[in-house]
């Protein structure tokens, strides 16, 4: 550490001449540029890593629940076209951003923090611009359809009624969800059909037997009609759903060969997140 940043002051010491004065003052200004340098870059660096968590959080407020971030309990998107181009535009521009901090600049704790960023950004780009399971494996709606509802089952920072409420909206979204799952699945394989199937009848059990308890503890009857009425819609469109892929999907779907096959996303509640 320079002298100057450890708040004391320069002072050539006495007889050196004007030379070795002006080497030591060069000396420590190349310090000083450093630390300049390197809290400037930790500072760009903590600016992303906040950046992407908010990000990520507003594009997936179920995500933020299941972390304990509970302003968008009552939100849930679906994912369409227009979101997979514009996060993918945003990852892209983050990853730019990202590469352009030297790791040569960062404390040995930041540059971790930098690898697992970037490892992050690369997995995410990685799954819309490559495994694109929103494509091709239809239990990666699941999470969204099942996970982000089940999480407003758990005690929270509300109410019963007011998580019963968030959970009406979640809900009243899931048809929504479905209907762009069967815009995007585009010919997924004969084995990852057969295996999201479970799960979807996993996901309707819960839709008409799960929730029931959950909502006898609310006694505020609007709540409870929105809920029940939401409900009856979400348990409409996994039907629906499920019907699909019996039906039209699954005796049209190819078998998958051994190197193209991709990973499920997980089964109902509580499956693995598909990073977004």
């Amino acid at each position: 550490m320079s002298a100057w940043a450890a708040g004391g002051r320069f002072h050539a010491a006495p007889g050196r001449g004007v030379a070795a004065a002006l080497v030591a003052l060069a000396l420590l200004a190349g310090s000083g540029s450093a630390a300049v340098s390197t809290r400037s870059a930790e500072a760009r660096l903590a600016r992303l890593v906040d950046e992407y968590r908010a990000g990520l959080l507003a594009d997936r407020p179920d995500l933020a629940s299941r972390l304990g971030e509970h302003r968008g309990d009552d939100r849930l998107e679906p994912v369409t076209q227009a979101s997979l181009a514009r996060s993918g535009a945003w990852l892209r521009a983050l990853a730019a951003r990202l590469d352009s901090i030297p790791r040569g600049a960062l404390s040995p704790a930041a540059a971790r923090t930098r690898d697992s960023l970037a490892a992050r950004t690369a997995a995410a780009r990685h799954e819309r611009e490559v495994a694109r399971s929103w494509e091709r494996d239809p239990a990666a709606y699941l999470s969204l359809a099942g996970d982000a509802v089940a999480a407003l089952l758990e005690p929270g920072t509300g109410s019963t009624c007011s998580r019963a409420r968030a959970m009406a909206r979640r809900l009243a979204r899931v048809p929504d969800v479905l209907r762009a799952a069967r815009v995007n699945l585009r010919e997924p394989s004969r084995e990852l059909v057969e295996r999201a199937l479970p799960g979807y009848e996993h996901l309707l059990q819960f839709y008409r037997s799960g929730l029931a308890p959950f909502a006898a503890r609310c006694r505020e009857p609007r709540t409870l009609g929105d809920l029940a009425q939401a409900d009856s819609a979400a348990v409409r469109a996994a039907e629906e759903f499920l019907d699909y892929l019996r039906q039209d999907l699954l005796p049209r779907a190819p078998a998958a060969p051994e190197t193209a096959r991709v990973p499920s996303a997980g089964h109902g509640p509580g499956a693995a997140e598909p990073v977004r």
